[in-house]
């Protein structure tokens, strides 16, 4: 006799900006989400603009394993998910002393330790996301699974609108 394990879908929770997404792992909070770089700046791809996604993160007291947190992504209105990009390896390729500093300005404000944050330890700050140029919103996702297996339990979604500082 043959056996099948069913297995239910994951719950999907709809936020607002601002609103808590609290999972096993961490608790997640995605406030904004605004142009950094626009579109035609160096050194991004031609069409594309780098944005970021203001985050408040608190971990959970409780041990968890690696395949229990995963970085959160963005999905784009045409299904497309991307990950976040890493600041560091976008300024690379600076060579001017004010594109230098700019730089390092975003690195210190980057959650770039997201997925070695200690249990209990509570963070703000930015992930980035490389998004084509006419990305007016977004849905910024991050997933809740359980701290032994990685079983994923639920996603937690933030309709978010790009927002574009006035020059």
């Amino acid at each position: 006799m043959k056996y099948q394990t069913l297995k239910a879908q994951p719950q999907t929770v709809q936020l607002a900006p601002g609103e808590s997404f609290a999972g096993e792992v961490c608790t997640i909070e995605a406030q904004s989400a605004d142009v950094v770089l626009p579109a035609y700046s160096q050194p991004l791809p031609e069409g594309w603009m780098l944005i970021s996604v203001q985050l408040r993160v608190a971990m959970s007291d409780q041990e968890w394993e690696d395949q229990a947190l995963t970085e959160p992504y963005v999905r784009l209105e045409d299904g497309r998910c991307l990950r976040p990009v890493d600041s560091y390896s976008l300024g690379q390729d600076t060579g001017s002393l004010a594109e230098q500093s700019f730089y390092e300005d975003l690195r210190d404000q980057e959650l770039w330790d997201l997925l070695y944050m200690y249990t209990g330890e509570e963070k703000e700050g930015l992930l980035y996301y490389l998004v084509p140029e006419d990305t007016a919103s977004l849905t910024f996702c991050a997933e809740n699974r359980t701290s032994q297996d990685g079983q994923l339990q639920s996603v937690g979604e933030w309709k978010l609108d790009v927002e574009v500082d006035a020059p």
